[in-house]
Formats: C-alpha cells, sequence, structure tokens
C-alpha cells in the first residue's frame, strides 16, 4: 500500500505540473 500511495502521490504531482504548463497554453489559445 505504501508503494501505491507513493505512486499516487507522484502520479497526482504530476498531474498538477502538467496542469499548470498546459494553463496558460490554454488561456492564450
Amino acid at each position: 500500500m505504501a508503494a501505491r500511495d507513493v505512486l499516487t502521490k507522484n502520479q497526482l504531482c504530476v498531474l498538477e505540473k502538467l496542469e499548470a504548463a498546459s494553463g496558460p497554453l490554454s488561456a492564450y489559445t
């Protein structure tokens, strides 16, 4: 379970970074 928690946390961090990067782009398009 601990490994899954770490994976999910990493996935959330990646998703947040992608949203932060794609947010401004979508705002300009």
